[in-house]
């Protein structure tokens, strides 16, 4: 019989589309893809005060088909960012890879497949990077907790954060309006303070 031959080409067509489109390689029958990024202090800066550590959950309604159905939610919990000089803000980012290997460094570029300038959260595709997640707001006590939604990254398809890098800068990013070459390039958002690799996870997280 031809049935199973079909059978076993049709899944790896089926799987091969999904690894190249960057699709989850689990099923998408609950209606939702979940990620998390547990961040702590980056290694490579060994004078940095405190102990910076958090959580930031995602969550992307799908189709049965896993195809994007809905904004990508965002919830960010990070505690003991270093309260040792004026910022308020600190820029957030997702970065192009997932290596660890020389610390937050080795995560490379912002996330940026359209090849634009660096913008704002809010910006257009062609003004803004994909992985450009703007700022985070600091507490009094160092610590961060924020909802967002976010309308350009996926968790699966083309654009899909998956399996890349994400990064806590020193500085506030200044949303490419800085008026020079690095603010077009990294809003002058400066030392990488703590990072994480974003992954899929099959357990439910609500955010709210």
């Amino acid at each position: 019989m031809a049935y199973p031959v079909i059978m076993c080409v049709l899944i790896t067509v089926v799987t091969t589309f999904r690894e190249a489109y960057g699709l989850p390689l689990t099923e998408c029958r609950s209606g939702f893809v979940y990620a998390q990024c547990v961040l702590a202090n980056n290694p490579s800066m060994k004078d940095l005060p405190g102990f910076i550590k958090g959580n930031v959950y995602f969550r992307q309604k799908v189709s049965k088909d896993c195809r994007r159905n809905g904004p990508l939610a965002i919830r960010i919990e990070i505690q003991g960012i270093p309260m040792n000089d004026q910022t308020k803000q600190h820029g957030l980012h997702v970065h192009a890879l997932n290596d660890l290997s020389n610390g937050c460094e080795s995560l490379g570029p912002h996330f940026n497949p359209f090849n634009a300038t660096h913008g704002a959260p809010t910006d257009t595709p062609e003004m803004r990077h994909v992985g450009d997640f703007g700022n985070v707001r600091k507490k009094e006590d160092g610590s961060v907790v924020e909802t967002r939604i976010e309308h350009l990254a996926n968790l699966l398809g083309p654009n899909s954060i998956l399996d890349r890098g994400l990064v806590l800068h020193a500085k506030r990013d200044d949303l490419g309006l800085g008026g020079d070459a690095e603010s077009l390039k990294t809003g002058n958002a400066g030392a990488r303070l703590a990072c994480c690799v974003i992954i899929e996870t099959n357990t439910p997280i609500l955010i709210y």
